[in-house]
């Protein structure tokens, strides 16, 4: 074709990819919080201890690090407490970990939502971002309760100087 002919139709993009219409996203916040409702009664409805798993499980997987690495095999921690080091991580990679795994598969997994009916789907990774963040904020909170415990009565200062990355 030579170099001056043009085109009949050319194949763009509507909108940009960071385009991301938050009104639109505003409009559906019924079901996005039906979708999170539904996400944590999937997870915590056939359990024996419910919603309780979201404390138990990060308290369990701190016993068995403790355990592990803390008595077998003698991991230093420093000055912090091996309590409040193996929480710490476990906390946030609960966070990292949920949000990775249960995202990765979202599009797959909702193919026959999909099919059906329209709305923006971001909705569906955004509703599993929310309610994993719902249970890290819970398992936060139990952070910090150590926190303040080891503080109180188990002779830890928290400086905030340490925590500054700068």
């Amino acid at each position: 074709m030579a170099s001056g002919e043009d085109w009949d139709w050319q194949l763009e993009p509507e909108t940009k990819w960071w385009d991301w219409k938050l009104l639109e996203l505003w409009s559906y916040k019924h079901l996005i919080f039906g979708l999170v409702r539904r996400e944590f009664l999937l997870n915590y409805q056939q359990t024996i201890v419910g919603p309780l798993w979201i404390m138990v499980q990060p308290i369990l997987t701190l016993f068995t690090f403790v355990l592990v690495f803390g008595k077998f095999v003698g991991v230093s921690t420093g000055t912090l407490p091996p309590v409040l080091f193996y929480l710490s991580g476990i906390v946030l990679w609960n966070f990292f970990s949920d949000g990775l795994s249960g995202t990765s598969n979202t599009f797959r997994e909702n193919a026959h939502i999909f099919s059906k009916v329209y709305f923006p789907r971001i909705i569906m990774p955004l509703s599993l971002l929310i309610t994993h963040f719902l249970r890290f904020g819970v398992q936060f909170l139990l952070l910090l309760l150590v926190m303040v415990w080891y503080y109180s009565f188990g002779g830890v200062a928290f400086s905030i100087n340490r925590w500054v990355l700068f």
